[in-house]
């Protein structure tokens, strides 16, 4: 359920919005656009402190997919990143200044941030390790790090005092039946990966970036080649078609080596660095770590909005990256490419997302009204079941969501998304039968989620990219008929 998987601060601050400035779509989305813009700020003050390109590393994050996509949308995932990249930003500063406000301001954006999302738990770790590396350990130090997890516990223990249950740090079982069988498992990391090779920074920039020697080279193709030849299995079985095909076989291995390159470069700099430098090395190694681990093992599927607490660290490491295998006059035309390219990527699948989310207001306002009115006038009416916008939408028509206690009557129409997702209760599998089915289209041929193209931004469930291509619709609603109950 809802309070199981997300803390209460979200809630109250669209409370407050819609205290302050109406329910209004545009003003709730208005509201949110503090957050990337903290976010980047946030990341821009780290990179500064390492690297004299910060402002190409805070744009390239800021351009990604993920957060272009995620910051017009009212969920918990990047207003939660920010108050990380904040806490941490305020932490290493005051760390270096040895200032007392600084810390404290930290430990305050680290329970914001828990109160956000649960995953920013993770930073916690993340600053330990930081302020061991830089042998500073102290009551000053450590107090930003135990109040907030102290606050996390006394609300755990209300938790468990008012609901018999705790909160729901894994979300594992949510959707997936069997979550640890080893398909299910796979298909969280092919996502994962996937989405570091093709929504952090341009593919076709980032290529050439990791690929410079005669060794890139062949370790790049061993590692293309296996692929190529999992995925060619895949399309001869039927199983994807020829856009997830090819994206796959390029996301895929080079998600996997830009991994293995960026980690290689963290390593090299807490190996080889000294002091602050090595610290920030050895903490991106395990911010990388702990990331994958909480999507893997935590969560009951991969998605993009998921994975974005990856993007800074390998974003950082890409500029890394490059300041260490080209010369200077060539670092600010490949990080300006990649600012660029990442971005117009980013606007591209930002427009998809609102097309998809735009087809579910365009049906709930016009197809299901009609239908609506067309079984009302026999003295019926009309249902849904699915999520994923569709329920605001249709809601605000007046339509009720079908459930295991809807009172539903012969002669009632039901309607279930193809891609959006439904559930239909058990009592009334063998009693729909399919009157119609209504399809909507869009202009662009980005789709960020769509189990045909094997899109799946939103969830590894519909395919493991983190966007793909189609000239199919975006979305096909499927009108049933309500038998007569035997």
């Amino acid at each position: 359920s809802f309070i199981d998987t997300h803390p209460p601060l979200l809630s109250l601050y669209l409370a407050l919005m819609m205290k302050l400035g109406g329910s209004s779509e545009v003003w709730l989305h208005l509201s949110f656009v503090i957050f990337p813009v903290m976010a980047a700020l946030s990341l821009y003050f780290i990179a500064r402190r390492y690297t004299s390109n910060a402002i190409f590393t805070a744009l390239i994050f800021a351009g990604t997919p993920g957060v272009a996509v995620m910051s017009h949308t009212l969920m918990s995932d990047l207003p939660g990143l920010a108050f990380w990249l904040a806490a941490i930003a305020f932490y290493i500063y005051g760390l270096e200044n040895r200032s007392p406000a600084l810390m404290a301001i930290s430990g305050l954006l680290l329970s914001l941030g828990i109160f956000t999302s649960y995953q920013v738990l993770g930073a916690l770790p993340l600053l330990f390790a930081y302020t061991l590396l830089r042998r500073r350990i102290s009551l000053q130090t450590l107090l930003p790090l135990f109040l907030p997890l102290c606050f996390f516990i006394f609300f755990a223990i209300w938790h468990l005092a008012a609901t018999s249950s705790l909160p729901g740090l894994e979300h594992v079982n949510y959707v997936q039946k069997e979550p640890f069988a080893l398909k299910a498992i796979f298909a969280r990391i092919v996502s994962l990966i996937s989405t570091v090779g093709g929504a952090t920074v341009f593919p076709l920039v980032l290529l050439p970036v990791l690929v410079v020697r005669k060794k890139d080279l062949f370790a790049f193709t061993s590692l293309f080649l296996p692929t190529l030849a999992f995925t060619s299995v895949r399309y001869l079985m039927g199983l994807s078609g020829i856009i997830e095909y090819v994206l796959v076989s390029l996301f895929l291995p080079l998600g996997l080596f830009f991994l293995y390159k960026a980690c290689g470069e963290g390593w090299r700099r807490f190996r080889d660095g000294y002091g602050d430098a090595a610290a920030l090395g050895g903490m991106l190694l395990l911010w990388i770590e702990v990331i994958i681990f909480v999507v893997v093992f935590l969560l009951p599927f991969s998605s993009v909005k998921y994975v974005m607490p990856l993007f800074p660290p390998v974003i950082l490491l890409f500029v890394w990256l490059v300041e260490e295998r080209f010369d200077a006059g060539r670092v600010r035309n490949i990080l300006m490419a990649a600012v660029l390219s990442t971005a117009a990527l980013g606007i591209l699948v930002s427009f998809a997302d609102y097309e998809l989310a735009d087809s579910k207001r365009f049906f709930a306002e016009t197809e299901a009204v009609r239908y609506g009115q067309e079984v009302e006038a026999t003295g019926n009416r009309l249902w849904f079941s699915s999520e994923f916008g569709v329920r605001y939408y249709m809601e605000r028509q007046g339509f009720e969501e079908l459930g295991e206690g809807s009172r539903v009557k012969s002669g009632d129409l039901v309607v279930l998304p193809l891609i959006a997702g439904s559930r239909t209760p058990v009592h009334l599998e063998n009693r729909l039968h399919l009157v119609d089915s209504v399809s909507i289209y869009g202009s662009s041929p980005l789709r960020v989620t769509d189990h045909r193209a094997g899109a799946g931004f939103y969830g590894s469930r519909w395919g493991p990219l983190p966007y793909s291509f189609s000239t199919g619709s975006l979305d096909e609603y499927l009108i049933y008929k309500v038998d007569s109950f035997e």
